[in-house]
């Protein structure tokens, strides 16, 4: 299916297509553009909605990904930074864990809040909305869970962890719409 071609003109398969043949299997027959029924000019559909769902599969995946590797360099940087290079060591050796459990909730609470919902990606500001609110929703429960547990979590972690892995999961959607364009 070829559209854009000056009437009468030879219609040559595109790239990836299968020629159309003839009732000989050795020879291609020749269509005009004067040939095609409005039926054989429409795109095909369900190809290319199967195309559409591999790929929001596939750029979801990579997101899950990337944001778990954001939350872990966020997390990794807010215990340096709060705890100094020997945050593994005495009484602050509580975070060591914490910072690797740190993407696993991460990525679940942007699950949580729809950030990775099919219909929301790749278009419109819901996505990053979405970002945004599951950050604000993340650092609420643990200011309340840590309230109630009476636990005291280091302020200064959650301060550096949590806006870093937002600004970098904003940043890993804004550069995953840049490639999906120029794609």
């Amino acid at each position: 299916i070829v559209a854009g071609c000056a009437n009468n003109q030879l219609l040559e398969p595109r790239h990836g297509e299968a020629p159309l043949l003839s009732a000989v299997p050795s020879q291609t027959k020749r269509v005009f553009k004067a040939d095609l029924t409005p039926e054989d000019r429409r795109p095909d559909l369900e190809a290319i909605s199967l195309r559409r769902v591999r790929w929001v599969q596939r750029y979801i995946r990579g997101l899950v990904l990337a944001d778990a590797l954001a939350a872990f360099f966020a997390a990794s940087v807010a215990l340096v930074v709060r705890f100094g290079v020997d945050a593994g060591y005495g009484p602050n050796a509580l975070y060591l864990p914490v910072t690797l459990l740190f993407p696993l909730a991460w990525t679940g609470v942007l699950a949580l809040g729809r950030a990775y919902e099919a219909r929301f990606i790749g278009d419109g500001t819901d996505e990053f909305r979405r970002v945004l609110d599951s950050a604000v929703r993340f650092l609420a429960l643990l200011a309340l869970s840590s309230y109630l547990l009476n636990w005291d979590f280091a302020r200064g972690y959650a301060i550096v962890a949590i806006p870093l892995a937002t600004v970098l999961s904003l940043v890993v959607r804004a550069v995953g719409r840049r490639v999906e364009r120029k794609a």
